[in-house]
């Protein structure tokens, strides 16, 4: 117990440092931690500990590179407690993996359903951060599988909710998307805003 409150701690302290001045050197303590946030995962979710679990994963889980450190098994999380608002962040991670490991067929059916969990939340500071962290981790299924999603309308949504959140870091991650649109005069646009 321990010593999934140390790594679920060591988690929201790295989730921070990763959207700072210090990024790189917090990539590499992640990046020298990543078994023990796993186990730490894993003890959390057999302990039926929700809120530890969904602590443990929501500020690391959704990094759009190798250091989403809990993979699918962020699935798990999110099943304990499905009304819980970190659970959407825990299933968009596990789209994130799926997605990234070229499992279209898992990652669609996880991305459906974070994203449907965050819409239901409301506009509250917590309900905005969930909203543009799912964004974030479902982007890439979101834009590669055609017409099931129209990602333009979704990049303009997560800016929207960035903006109304006030987090910069957050804001440019939608205006990057938005930088990818296809008019070209838009696309500059959002990424001399970036």
């Amino acid at each position: 117990r321990r010593h999934a409150f140390y790594f679920a701690d060591f988690a929201r302290h790295a989730g921070e440092g990763l959207r700072g001045p210090d990024e790189a050197g917090w990539r590499e303590r992640v990046e020298q931690e990543i078994d023990n946030l796993r186990a730490a995962l894993a003890w959390a979710v057999a302990a039926g500990d929700t809120e530890l679990a969904l602590r443990s994963v929501s500020d690391l889980a959704v990094f759009g590179d190798q250091l989403a450190p809990y993979g699918l098994g962020a699935e798990n999380a999110g099943r304990l407690e499905p009304d819980h608002p970190l659970s959407a962040v825990a299933l968009a991670a596990a789209c994130f993996a799926a997605a990234v490991q070229g499992l279209p067929g898992r990652a669609v059916p996880l991305a459906r359903e974070a994203l449907g969990l965050a819409a239901e939340l409301d506009r509250s500071p917590q309900g905005l951060w969930v909203r543009c962290r799912v964004a974030n981790a479902t982007i890439l299924t979101v834009a590669t599988q055609g017409g099931e999603w129209d990602w333009v309308a979704f990049g303009e949504e997560w800016l929207a909710d960035a903006r109304e959140l006030g987090d910069p870091w957050s804001t440019c991650e939608a205006l990057t998307l938005l930088a990818g649109v296809p008019s070209a005069e838009a696309g500059v646009r959002a990424g001399e805003e970036a």
